[in-house]
């Protein structure tokens, strides 16, 4: 049997009501060329699973539906790596289904033979996208400068909207970290970026489409009201493998301390504040762990950054303010 020219692999939970909407929304998307689906059943409580599998049927698609209870969502995500049989693989995440843009990277799969393609944050990126592919003249960005890129918001590349060669990831060895239930993509995305010898920025603005997206129930059982702070703990994960690997590329690793790390806490704070959670129990929560200390302001600080630490770190009362 000749092997797809695309996986898509999508892990769902508790949405039978919308399942189906998702389905066809992917069939719709990927006509044209052969395609399997993974529909991987995280632990559903309800039919999810049941009416998946009927879709499948009765539409005729070549896929599998499968359960993977009892692991996180990284665990999720490896398992349908492992039983991808295409040539290419992508993710789709039913929180976040961006509109129709499958056709084009696998056009530009095919032009480029790109071991990892993905899209543009905004128009005006997309000259340069269709001039990098075919040019000679515009530099060639590596994966360390797209990963800059990243860290300053120039270009945000969702692990639920890129396209990646199989075998890139077979030979690389690149798993989502199990250990990591927050920026579980980011942290992919990253280690796809700095092994890719041949990387594509597709000319499609990605845009979340809302009403083909789902709603999740968000009913969170953690008691601990500071969980947020685990996406730090991953973070800094990501900031040891960059210093053991690429040490050597001096900006990214100041950027990802003075930038990356700094501002995601800041977010977090933000975030705990408009729950009413006490700037003094924030405060000492943070010194307890040593997050206090990773504020670090640098050249590669922008100035909004600097002005929320200085606050946080000096007015605390006032931060909300800022």
């Amino acid at each position: 049997m000749q092997e797809p020219e695309l996986s898509v692999i999508s892990p769902v939970m508790n949405i039978e009501n919308r399942i189906c909407d998702v389905l066809n929304t992917l069939k719709e998307d990927t006509k044209g060329f052969s395609v399997e689906f993974l529909i991987i059943d995280r632990g559903s409580k309800d039919k999810t699973m049941q009416m998946a599998l009927r879709f499948l049927r009765q539409n005729q698609l070549n896929g599998y539906v499968m359960q993977e209870s009892g692991g996180n969502i990284s665990q999720t995500l490896n398992a349908g790596i492992q039983y991808a049989n295409g040539t290419y693989i992508t993710f789709v995440f039913p929180q976040r289904i961006y509109q129709s843009y499958l056709e084009e990277f696998l056009k530009k799969a095919k032009e480029t033979n790109a071991e990892f393609l993905f899209g543009c944050k905004r128009q005006e990126q997309l000259k340069f996208a269709d001039l990098r592919s075919t040019s000679s003249v515009i530099k060639q960005l590596t994966g360390v400068d797209y990963i800059e890129c990243m860290i300053t918001h120039s270009i945000i590349p969702d692990a639920g909207a890129v396209v990646i060669s199989n075998r890139f990831l077979q030979n690389h060895k690149i798993w989502f970290n199990e250990n990591s239930t927050y920026r579980y993509g980011e942290d992919f995305v990253y280690k796809c970026f700095l092994a890719a010898n041949h990387l594509a920025q597709v000319a499609v603005v990605m845009q979340v489409d809302d009403e083909k997206s789902v709603l999740l129930n968000q009913n969170h059982t953690s008691q601990d009201i500071f969980a947020p702070f685990e996406e730090v703990e991953c973070l800094l994960r990501t900031l040891v493998f960059l210093q053991k690997q690429y040490n050597h590329h001096e900006k990214m690793i100041k950027l990802f301390i003075q930038q990356k790390v700094p501002e995601t806490i800041m977010q977090i704070v933000e975030g705990l504040l408009k729950q009413k959670v006490k700037s003094r129990a924030i405060r000492s929560y943070m010194h307890k762990k040593g997050y206090d200390r990773l504020l670090i302001i640098g050249p590669y600080t922008p100035h909004t950054l600097k002005v929320k630490i200085t606050t946080w770190r000096y007015f605390p009362k006032f931060y909300r303010f800022v």
